[in-house]
């Protein structure tokens, strides 16, 4: 189909010169050059631009371009701490009328103004910098965001700094006294519209970091139907807006706008009674916005009146879900259509999709042009043959339906207790997308706080400007930057080997398998430790060890350090989990060493109060549970085994659409080594089939805080047996080698039922041997 209005030129990246970092293209060995720095000495000023050239959208605060004097001050900073050289910055009006040196104008001057204007229409995210004579320098743009883009690019393509991973401990600067710059113009702008990345919003640095690595969002495309048609708004006076879930019509609440529930799509009227609130809300936005997410909400939740049903059909889904896609897209163009009859004069306006789950496969009918599908999966599966030819399959079907496309990916992370990197399969989709009318690009990530997998996310930052980049070469320069040449080679090894393992040796597991059909691998299975072997884990502590010894500054040896304490970590993990499994084996038995907690509920006198998420628990058991469950949590007095008993009540949440959380919970002094039991009585009444206990067990530090949140976790599942009737659960596990670790924290509570009632008495926990 045609090309979405966004983009008026074909995708592709422009380079009119080499990359050391993007390994494109190439200067000619006689180029002529500029002397910027001799001998610690500035050999140019910096002339900035006193307002900014033209803005575009910002979707959101950080997607706000910096402004020119900024940017001079960045320019002259990262030039002082690369050569010692103190570099002069003036606003237009201020700067010298003659200048005997070089002159650098950054922004929207009247030099950089009119080179811009010289170059026609530029897209918002491309930059020049361009050398007129021999003695003025040009960074600008047509926006301002590509004349930040262009700023970033000086600083990394002839300071030489590298941003590998967020703050200090990430910033690369080398140290030189001279600094040249060939006169060969550059001119790029970026393959993907949208380079988005969420990384942890608490984290400032990464922030920073994201906007130093030129991301930028361009459409809204989250979940986002429980705004759109919100109960407070039309609940009360159009009911049938919202589904029919099994013989009822749901009514949802807060806080569960986003979850568990779509419109009824069919609902007579729908389109034609949203559109108008749609656009007021596009007319009085401030910022002024051009975009709006017409995503579906989470976890499902599909009407199923006679009319939904009748025009979906009894299609599946690659993942074996009922297919929705008909009800789903018949009512997106519907509202598109609508919304541009009340803002004809809005044509740049698009409405991101979520390509998810349900309705995750196109249409019979084309989408309105300025509807923006972002197709969902976990790419790492396409390291797979299989896979990744039904990935671009689906993937060319959107290109049939669609003017443009966005592409939803899951990157994690921190989630996994390994690095789990893919380097050149990244390279090899993101490359295949640029190609494939692919123009949006977002991923959830979510780094670990050690940044266990070195190059992967700077290095998926570099792919979305550039997929066509040398892989290679890029790595070789993100490892000699990181620790040093010296060390580089080991530390190129160490990542090429967790690339082999994710790209081939976990494909015949039966956690790769199992994932296989999944629109994202399930981080919370830690089944994929089986495939790691304790061979592994010591070959690649060698290498890191040999990084550490051979890095050739305190920096490096302080980054290798930071990666041979999280692998110690993983190995603790792995320790842990073959130690589950062994305590699993038929026939192992237990001596009691020590009685850690024995409860027995005789009144309704022990204490019980909500737990304080990052906060330490008083003595005793403490309560959660999720923030639309109605569910009470008590000591019932004469409910117990012998006396009172701790009680969930659930039989008010049986009606809720999505699984409520609801825990007891009690925090208790280990440390390693150590093997732990809990044993204790449980009964259910009114459950719903499948209903089952849980006894859950985790770890925390000396500040509450969770460690290692997924793979130091044990769940144990038991059947309810008989209805009514007291059963004996018992689990043991092992507290892990962290020395962190100074508490575990035992969770009773239910699976698979969202009704019914719990009771749990004699609880006893025990050190064992």
């Amino acid at each position: 189909m045609g090309k979405h209005p966004l983009r008026n030129q074909p995708h592709h990246l422009l380079l009119v010169t080499v990359s050391i970092l993007m390994g494109s293209g190439r200067v000619a060995p006689d180029a002529p050059a500029i002397t910027l720095v001799e001998a610690g000495t500035a050999r140019f000023i910096i002339v900035h631009a006193e307002r900014s050239a033209r803005v575009g959208e910002a979707i959101y605060a950080f997607d706000q371009p910096k402004a020119s004097d900024v940017l001079a001050g960045l320019l002259a900073e990262y030039t002082g701490r690369v050569s010692g050289a103190e570099v002069r910055v003036f606003a237009e009006t201020a700067a010298p009328a003659e200048y005997p040196g070089i002159v650098l104008h950054l922004g929207a001057t009247a030099r950089g103004a009119a080179f811009a204007e010289t170059r026609g229409e530029m897209e918002e995210d491309e930059f020049f910098i361009a050398f007129p004579d021999p003695t003025t320098i040009l960074i600008t743009g047509s926006f301002q965001h590509g004349i930040e883009w262009g700023t970033y690019e000086f600083i990394e393509r002839f300071l030489g700094v590298r941003w590998l991973f967020a703050g200090e401990l990430g910033t690369h600067i080398p140290e030189t006294p001279d600094i040249t710059v060939p006169r060969q113009a550059i001119n790029q702008k970026p393959a993907y519209l949208t380079r988005a990345i969420s990384f942890d919003n608490g984290r400032s640095e990464l922030t920073d970091w994201s906007r130093l690595s030129r991301l930028r969002r361009r459409i809204r495309h989250g979940h986002y139907l429980g705004v759109l048609v919100h109960p407070g708004t039309f609940l009360e006076t159009h009911p049938e807006f919202y589904p029919v879930q099994g013989e009822t019509r749901a009514r949802p609440i807060d806080p569960l706008t986003f979850v568990a529930w779509q419109p009824c799509f069919t609902a007579p009227g729908i389109a034609e009674t949203i559109a108008p609130h749609v656009a007021r809300f596009i007319r009085a936005a401030t910022p002024p916005t051009s975009t709006i997410s017409l995503g579906v909400n989470d976890n499902g939740g599909h009407c199923e009146c006679a009319r939904c049903v009748a025009l979906d059909g009894d299609g599946k889904t690659p993942s074996g879900l009922a297919n929705r896609s008909e009800s789903y897209y018949t009512f997106c163009n519907a509202l598109a259509a609508e919304v541009h009859r009340h803002l004809p004069d809005r044509h740049e306006l698009r409405f991101g999709l979520l390509a998810y789950s349900q309705v995750s496969v196109p249409p019979k009918a084309p989408l309105h042009p300025s509807l923006v599908p972002f197709i969902t999966l976990d790419r790492m599966l396409w390291a797979d043959p299989e896979t990744r030819r039904l990935g671009h399959a689906l993937n060319e079907q959107w290109q049939r339906q669609a003017h443009a496309i966005g592409w939803y990916d899951y990157i994690y992370g921190k989630h996994y207790s390994l690095p789990r990197v893919y380097f050149h399969t990244m390279q090899e989709y993101l490359s295949y997308g640029s190609r494939n009318d692919v123009e949006h690009y977002y991923a959830e990530a979510y780094i670990a706080d050690d940044y266990r997998e070195g190059p992967k996310y700077w290095l998926t930052m570099k792919l979305l400007w550039n997929p066509e980049l040398d892989v290679e070469t890029a790595l070789d320069e993100w490892y000699a930057a990181a620790v040093g040449p010296q060390a580089a080679p080991y530390l190129k090894r160490y990542f090429a080997r967790w690339e082999r393992f994710w790209t081939a040796e976990i494909h015949a597991s039966e956690w790769f398998q199992d994932m296989k059909e999944s629109t994202y691998c399930q981080y919370s299975d830690t089944r994929y430790f089986a495939a790691v072997s304790r061979d592994l884990l010591d070959s690649q502590m060698g290498l890191l060890q040999a990084t550490e010894a051979a890095a050739s500054s305190a920096l490096g040896r302080k980054r290798a350090r930071m990666w041979i304490t999280g692998l110690a970590n993983a190995n603790a993990i792995v320790t842990f989990r073959n130690a589950l499994a062994a305590l699993k084996k038929p026939g192992v038995t237990f001596t009691t060493r020590q009685v850690l907690v024995h409860d027995q509920f005789d009144g309704a006198d022990t204490p019980l109060e909500p737990h304080r998420l990052g906060g330490l628990p008083g003595e005793g058991w403490s309560t959660w549970k999720s923030d639309y469950s109605k569910a009470s949590l008590t000591i019932d007095a004469a409910g117990g085994y012998r006396g009172g008993a701790l009680l969930i009540d659930k039989m008010a949440d049986a009606q809720t659409p999505s699984p409520t959380g609801t825990v007891f919970m009690r925090r208790i002094p280990v440390r390693h080594p150590g093997l732990v039991r809990l044993t204790l009585r449980a009964r259910a009444e009114h459950h719903a089939e499948g209903g089952r206990f849980d006894l859950t067990f985790r770890f925390q530090d000396d500040n509450s805080q969770w460690v290692d949140f997924m793979a130091l976790t044990e769940t144990v599942l038991f059947p309810i047996e008989r209805e009514g009737e007291w059963q004996e659960l018992s689990a043991v596990v092992p507290i892990p080698a962290r020395e962190e670790i100074t508490g575990l924290m035992v969770h009773l509570g239910t699976a698979s039922t969202n009704s019914g009632k719990f009771w749990f008495d004699e609880i006893r926990l025990e050190g064992v041997e």
